[in-house]
């Protein structure tokens, strides 16, 4: 990372690594816990229609979102 010289002996293929699952912007949220369950991992790519890239969703923003709303309805 730190020898630049060393950049040209790599491609992002080579330290690229597949997610564990990809999601669609249309699954349902007890899908999406059901893939960061069965996965364990923290951060999970979105997908189009057309399988292409929309972004990222992470479990810590899901339950951050989630205590949130939980503590907005218990104010109510």
């Amino acid at each position: 990372m730190f020898r630049i010289e060393l950049y040209h002996h790599f491609m992002a293929s080579q330290l690229m690594t597949d997610p564990k699952a990809r999601l669609s912007d249309t699954t349902p949220m007890v899908d999406v816990m059901q893939a960061f369950d069965k996965t364990g991992a923290n951060w999970l790519p979105v997908l189009d229609m057309d399988n292409r890239l929309k972004g990222y969703i992470s479990r810590q923003r899901i339950y951050t979102m989630y205590r949130k709303m939980v503590a907005d309805m218990s104010e109510d």
